[in-house]
């Protein structure tokens, strides 16, 4: 009796093991053959318009109505790597997208984008990444996490027009982080920041803002991915996107706002 009920204990013990065998199989057999995921689905704007909109992750990107169909467009400019990449932003008047480079903490040159993501100014430079997108009977386009950079060219750049309307990424107040809060928070996703790059012992810090007068750095979040020869001694200042991971804030993106006379 006693070998009897051994051996059901052993033959239910290897019947458990054949049968989470077979379910892992299939979860790993459904992982491999996954289709590329959903990271958003935004509304088309009408005909010949552009509008900023954000992934589900809260990437910002802008939808464009071209003439063969809608496009998504990542709203971070091409960088070199270790230097800041900034957000760009859709001046109506021209018909193309605008933005500029960092350089030392100070806006060097503009570069155009047409409403394709192609690259045209002073330096040929790569395209804004553009999302696969899938549309909807329902006027929706759902976007893919496959992205494609279209080239550039060299050529001129017009300026966008003193007192021209910009379509932009701006957050409300509610949404913006201060640096060191996020560290603490760990919120998901991609999320607004304000603070001052700064060069601190060789390490790129994205301090807190700080009162006038007071210490320039007391608070902050390491900044990862960047060079800190590309910060100048003054630093940069504004609002930044980018995602706190592994205690640091990785993936920034200063959210340089064009003036008349940086345009100009």
């Amino acid at each position: 009796m006693r070998d009897w009920l051994r051996w059901g204990l052993i033959g239910l013990a290897v019947l458990a093991v054949g049968v989470m065998a077979i379910g892992y199989s299939f979860i790993f057999r459904g992982v491999a053959s996954r289709p590329v995921g959903t990271i958003g689905t935004l509304e088309v704007p009408p005909a010949g318009r552009v509008v900023a909109e954000t992934l589900e992750d809260g990437t910002p990107v802008f939808v464009v109505n071209l003439s063969d169909g809608p496009a998504v467009l990542d709203a971070r400019s091409p960088a070199d790597p270790g230097w800041v990449p900034v957000l760009v932003a859709w001046c109506d008047d021209i018909g193309a997208f605008e933005t500029g480079f960092l350089g030392e903490g100070d806006l060097v040159r503009t570069l155009g984008f047409e409403p394709d993501g192609t690259s045209f100014g002073l330096v040929e430079s790569a395209g804004l990444a553009r999302y696969a997108v899938r549309q909807e009977d329902s006027g929706r386009v759902v976007v893919t996490d496959s992205t494609s950079h279209p080239g550039g060219r060299i050529s001129g750049s017009p300026d966008c027009p003193a007192g021209a309307e910009r379509v932009m990424h701006q957050p409300a107040d509610e949404e913006i982080f201060d640096p060191s809060v996020a560290i603490e928070e760990e919120p998901p996703g991609v999320i607004w920041l304000e603070g001052t790059l700064r060069t601190i012992e060789e390490e790129v810090v994205l301090c807190d803002k700080t009162p006038a007068g007071s210490n320039p750095c007391a608070d902050g979040a390491p900044a990862a991915g960047i060079d800190p020869a590309t910060i100048g001694p003054g630093g940069i200042d504004g609002l930044f996107v980018g995602v706190v991971r592994d205690g640091a804030i990785s993936g920034l993106a200063h959210a340089l706002v064009l003036t008349e006379a940086e345009g100009s």
